[in-house]
């Protein structure tokens, strides 16, 4: 389990918190959602249970064990971050570009062997992005690149004999889906749900699209002001007057007609 406990947080210089009294926590196997308004904190609860980002109070555990006090190298290799397009992109091929996720499994001075190489090749059939893997990342669209991020991810966190148990992996997803269009989105998504259903990963994901959350996530939390408005699961969470608190913006609520979820539609002229 990954679990956050009474986490507060501070930037350099702010006023008040990023994060304050932010409890949460996913298992293996599950997809825990984060989301809320803009400057809510959600990017930084990510940095926060990472070990990226310094906590003025409370702990950030992984399987019972503080992240601080586990090496730069061991986290690399249990916990990977999926990040929003950058801006500036290394004119690398995919295939480097996935193999830069083998950094940590490598010993002092050592070089990418035979079976790194194999995992890369793996990881970039399980992102579907095989097909891609000499072209300069730079050429890439962005469901594409988006894609080639999850395959250094997976890299990234295989054991160095890969197998098909468990993996003791932690992938953090900072609005991956962010200027997506709705195929390539949900084609993301369902690679990263497929990983999980088959190594028991855990994932952690900010995100802003409330109805793709809802047909991915197992549980969420709502994150309002840096603090934890609501959490639970989807049907627990997804009601008009928890989304308009949340958002201030009023909702319909519907079940999808595939999937029976819930799906929030905005009402237009409705907004607080």
């Amino acid at each position: 389990m990954l679990a956050g406990k009474h986490i507060t947080a501070h930037y350099p210089g702010a006023a008040v918190p990023a994060l304050h009294d932010v409890s949460c926590h996913v298992d293996r196997g599950e997809i825990l959602g984060v989301l809320g308004p803009n400057g809510s904190g959600k990017s930084t609860l990510l940095s926060a249970l990472s070990g990226m980002l310094a906590l003025r109070e409370g702990t950030a555990l992984l399987d019972g064990v503080d992240v601080t006090a586990l090496s730069h190298r061991e986290r690399a290799r249990r916990m990977a971050w999926v990040p929003q397009r950058p801006e500036n992109i290394p004119d690398l091929t995919v295939r480097d570009m996935v193999l830069m996720g083998r950094y940590a499994h490598l010993p002092f001075l050592g070089r990418y062997g035979a079976g790194d190489k194999a995992l890369v090749e793996a990881a970039m059939r399980e992102a579907d992005v095989e097909r891609l893997a000499d072209r300069s990342a730079c050429t890439l669209s962005g469901g594409e690149f988006q894609r080639a991020l999850a395959a250094r991810a997976f890299a990234q966190c295989a054991p160095a004999q890969d197998f098909s148990g468990e993996h003791d992996e932690t992938f953090f997803l900072d609005e991956p889906s962010a200027g997506l269009d709705a195929a390539h989105a949900v084609a993301l998504f369902d690679t990263v749900r497929q990983r999980v259903a088959r190594y028991g990963s855990r994932v952690v994901v900010a995100i802003h699209d409330c109805n793709l959350a809802a047909l991915y996530c197992d549980r969420m939390v709502f994150l309002q002001g840096g603090r934890v408005l609501a959490s639970g699961t989807v049907t627990e969470l997804y009601t008009e007057s928890m989304l308009y608190a949340l958002y201030g913006a009023r909702f319909s609520i519907v079940p999808h007609p595939t999937t029976g979820l819930p799906q929030a539609l905005l009402i237009p002229g409705e907004s607080a």
